[in-house]
């Protein structure tokens, strides 16, 4: 991806392939490129991915669980987005 041009490049399903742990192992020896991870990551986890030197992260189930979505409880969705605004605000760089 890096080669062909991307500026930073998704990985994807992050927790199934072994989390913070493996992002840290990709970027000891490519500390240059830009990681995203996706896939598995939770409000809780979201700054551990950052610390360890992700550009951005992507949540989706996480803060979208089908069954809230299904049931419109938008409250409820609404407090997991203010739980990970919370998080990364609280996160000292």
């Amino acid at each position: 991806a890096h080669t062909a041009g991307a500026t930073a490049i998704k990985l994807f399903p992050i927790a199934s392939v072994g989390g913070v742990a493996y992002l840290e192992a990709l970027r000891a020896p490519l500390p240059h490129l830009a990681f995203i991870p996706t896939g598995g990551i939770t409000i809780e986890t979201a700054v551990d991915y950052l610390k360890a030197g992700a550009l951005a992260v992507a949540l989706s189930n996480a803060l979208f669980p089908r069954d809230l979505v299904r049931h419109q409880a938008w409250e409820a969705i609404e407090g997991r987005i203010h739980g990970l605004v919370t998080c990364l605000a609280n996160w000292e760089r």
